[in-house]
C-alpha cells in the first residue's frame, strides 16, 4: 500500500510543478534580440574606419576629399542595408595629431544611437 501512495504522491507533486511552470512561463522576458543586433558593431566599425581615414591622409586637401568620401560611402552602403547614418564634424578639420570631434548618429528600425567621438585615437 506504501508503494501505490508514493506514485501516486509522485504524479501529483510533477503534475503541480508542471502547472507552477507554466503559469510562471508568461512572466519571462527574452531578450535575446539584444545580442541579434548589429548597431554597435557597426558604429564601432564606422568610427575605426574614419579613425584610419584621417591617419592616412598625406595632406590637409587629401584629408578633406578622403572624409568627403568615406562618409558618402558609408551613407550609400548603410543605406542599402536599412540603416540611416549621419557623421557631421563638429571641429575645425585638422591634420593627426591633433583631434577632430564627430558626431556619428545611426537609425535603423530598433534603435537611434548617437556618439561624439575625437579621432584619431
Amino acid at each position: 500500500m506504501k508503494g501505490q501512495w508514493f506514485i501516486i504522491s509522485a504524479i501529483i507533486v510533477s503534475g503541480a510543478l508542471l502547472i507552477i511552470s507554466n503559469l510562471l512561463r508568461s512572466y519571462t522576458q527574452d531578450y535575446s534580440y539584444i545580442v541579434k543586433m548589429d548597431e554597435d558593431f557597426i558604429l564601432f566599425n564606422i568610427e575605426e574606419e574614419l579613425s584610419k581615414t584621417l591617419l592616412f591622409s598625406r595632406d590637409y586637401e587629401d584629408l578633406e576629399n578622403n572624409v568627403k568620401h568615406f562618409i558618402n560611402f558609408v551613407k550609400d552602403k548603410m543605406g542599402r542595408l536599412g540603416y540611416y547614418v549621419e557623421i557631421i564634424n563638429e571641429t575645425i578639420l585638422s591634420m593627426p595629431p591633433t583631434k577632430t570631434t564627430f558626431r556619428i548618429s545611426l537609425v535603423s528600425s530598433n534603435v537611434n544611437i548617437t556618439k561624439i567621438v575625437e579621432l584619431p585615437k
